[in-house]
């Protein structure tokens, strides 16, 4: 087709960007990926080279000849991969150069020199409605390395982008050192080398193993219709998502949080895994609505690449603490980061403002413990066996307020059921403690502890969580083509919740309260707290606790009972303790040593059983709930650790008491030369430690 054109914001029928440049041998090229445009043939004839001559018809004049283009492409060099990457890795100056990303063309004939055209914004691109009769003009002539390349580029590009959203929420909504942008470019990029996409022998590679992992009879199956003109393996199984299988394998998306946390970690944040996970699970952290943004920045699938952003960018599930904090050590040993410990003294910090514990008297004993202890445990550990570092920092927390609080089996919460303390309530503020006291310790750790709140925020109320679902359940997600009909039952079952809130959320709640099983009623904790208000104005009138007591006992069991809350409150403890493999010791009678206590755990057939105080199983459950981990788990740690110091003083008393061996020298010797020559030699095994 022959075709006089003047302006030439055409799009291209390659890479759809809009503008095309003469190349001055009759035919059109794209200033973005440097395609020839074939419909289109430069006749040399423009529009103001035709004029009319008293309607004799249209003439050319020779003299309004154009003059020639110079082609964009001849001018400028080409750059080279690191050069193409830093530009694609650039990050904008402007809110409004956000979107001034490369969409890179590896099947374009110019795309070498891709780099040097310079950004083009999402405007530039043409109409993207996919073509009504076959395959648009673009799919034609994709080779193999055309495929490989655009699936490779996309998805490098689409996890980068999410390691990059992640890390912009934790500075801005999480208040994490700004630094962490910076930590996490050179961790992504050593852990994109060492993973091998792009190495020259990849693509073959995969389809290789791909067809060597099936043995025997192999039934060949045809390529379906629609995806012909792809390249498929000798199974007839599409290139494309064999590709796409062998990046998600090297490069999973749970490595974004992975290298957010490393990131985290490096700059000496107070942020665990479990953080990272319960945020990507609420929404609050880029992950598993990430690949809505990651179209908007890279755009939509091409031809080689027809795999959608959700199929390739959203999660299929979430992953564990434990298992990203492995993945993260993992990674770290892959490109060589030495890391340091976990930043113990503001886990720490956090975790005592959490239990509303006096920071200042026991972080110090904790320091120290730490510091002369230094457990590995404290280390990254690409283990997914082993325990997570947090647990280790709360061990450390338990064992020093045993040892401040001299919490060893005495009974201190016992006792107190008889002064009624069991109903002491918690402000949230760290109240004024005497100096270590371990009856209001325990106080407040029995009170703390069924306020510990562990639920994910969307799970509130009911208007939350439907907008819960709404951003991040079915992100993306739109009703059926043309479905009038759905569209209009959503809308009137929203217009019904709208109207209807209040008596919605009531109901949901009240249904919740009911499934959960009441230590105590409401009733009867203000009945019981309005009678020890009087017996506490009058301590000296034993008629006053013994009626506030008793009334106590009433309201509890709803009737008469000859039992006191004293042993209703340990019968309790009991059945908690047995439900979690824990069998109750009574208070110590015989007190021979006031020393730490030490406790071990046996083997009852086939499992383990562990023995333990109340004050100490009341410390413990506490510190293990809000480090969201099994209460046995965590009194596994504590032995583990108890059994580290107690090393460590065996050894330091070994040296301390250790006698330096006889010397003989010649100049200092006052003894007979029979007594020198039975002298002992130096030993340097009994130097060794």
């Amino acid at each position: 087709m022959e075709l006089d054109v003047k302006n030439l914001n055409f799009p291209c029928q390659s890479c759809g960007r809009v503008g095309l440049a003469d190349g001055n041998d009759g035919f059109y090229y794209c200033v973005h990926c440097g395609s020839r445009c074939e419909d289109i043939v430069d006749a040399d004839i423009a529009d103001e080279n035709f004029y009319d001559a008293s309607n004799r018809g249209a003439l050319y004049q020779d003299s309004h000849r154009r003059a020639p283009v110079a082609s964009t492409f001849d001018s400028e060099p080409p750059v080279t991969q690191s050069q193409l990457w830093a530009t694609l890795t650039q990050s904008p100056k402007t809110p409004n150069e956000q979107h001034n990303i490369y969409e890179y063309n590896p099947y374009s004939p110019m795309a070498d020199v891709i780099g040097s055209v310079g950004p083009a914004t999402l405007n530039d691109f043409g109409p993207t409605i996919p073509d009504d009769f076959g395959p648009s003009a673009g799919s034609r002539g994709l080779s193999y390395k055309d495929y490989y390349n655009e699936v490779r580029i996309r998805y490098v590009m689409g996890l980068q982008i999410m390691v990059q959203l992640q890390c912009e929420a934790l500075t801005k909504e999480f208040g994490a050192n700004p630094l962490v942008n910076q930590i996490c470019g050179p961790i992504w990029f050593r852990y994109l080398n060492a993973s091998g996409v792009f190495d020259d022998d990849w693509a073959d590679e995969t389809i290789r193993d791909s067809e060597s992992q099936k043995q025997g009879e192999v039934k060949e199956t045809k390529p379906r219709l629609k995806f012909r003109a792809e390249p498929h393996n000798i199974h007839g199984q599409r290139a494309v998502m064999i590709w796409y299988r062998s990046l998600r394998q090297r490069l999973p998306l749970s490595s974004s949080l992975a290298i957010s946390f490393l990131a985290c970690h490096v700059a000496r944040e107070a942020i665990l895994p479990a953080d990272l996970v319960q945020w990507s699970i609420e929404g609050k952290l880029p992950y598993f609505y990430a690949f809505m943004e990651i179209e908007k920045n890279i755009g939509e699938p091409s031809s080689a690449c027809p795999l959608s952003s959700s199929l390739m960018f959203r999660p299929s599930q979430s992953v564990s603490s434990q298992k990203l904090e492995s993945l993260a050590a993992s990674i770290a040993e892959t490109i060589g980061l030495e890391l340091p410990p976990v930043n113990f003294h503001r886990i720490a910090s956090r975790y005592l403002r959490k239990l509303s514990l006096p920071e200042d008297q026991i972080l110090p004993k904790a320091l120290l413990l730490q510091e002369w202890s230094m457990p590995p445990d404290l280390w990254l550990s690409s283990s997914e066996w082993r325990l997570p570092t947090r647990v280790c920092v709360m061990c450390i927390l338990i064992v020093a307020i045993r040892i401040l609080y001299n919490i060893n089996g005495f009974g201190v919460w016992e006792k107190s059921l008889c002064k009624g303390a069991c109903t002491y309530t918690s402000n949230g503020d760290n109240e004024d403690y005497n100096q270590f006291d371990a009856e209001k310790l325990l106080q407040k750790l029995h009170a703390i502890y069924d306020q510990i709140d562990l639920s994910y925020e969307y799970s509130k109320d009911l208007s939350t969580y439907l907008q819960y679902c709404k951003d991040v359940v079915f992100a993306g997600l739109e009703p059926s083509y043309e479905d009038y009909e759905e569209e209009r039952s959503i809308e009137q079952l929203w217009e019904f919740y709208q109207k209807n809130k209040d008596d919605i959320e009531g109901i949901v709640d009240q249904d919740n309260l009911n499934r959960k099983r009441p230590r105590e009623s409401v009733k009867c904790r203000d009945c019981y707290e309005e009678n020890k208000k009087l017996c506490d104005h009058h301590p000296s009138d034993s008629q006053f606790c013994d009626f506030s007591m008793d009334h106590k006992n009433t309201c509890f069991s709803g009737e008469t009972s000859t039992e006191t809350y004293m042993d209703r409150a340990i019968k309790e403890l009991k059945q908690e303790m047995d439900e979690n493999r824990f069998l109750y010791i009574p208070p110590r009678k015989i007190i021979k040593r006031r020393d730490y206590l030490h406790y071990k755990r046996k083997r009852d057939d086939g499992a383990f059983t562990y023995v333990a105080h109340a004050d100490y199983y009341i410390l413990l459950r506490a510190c293990a709930r809000m480090a969201n981990i099994d209460t046995r788990l965590m009194h596994w740690a504590v032995l583990i650790f108890e059994k580290r110091l107690s090393w460590l003083e065996k050894r330091i008393e070994e040296c301390l008491h250790m006698m330096p061996p006889k010397v003989s020298c010649e100049f200092c010797r006052t003894e007979d030369k029979a007594d020198d020559d039975n002298a002992d030699d130096i030993n340097l095994s009994e130097l060794t430690l």
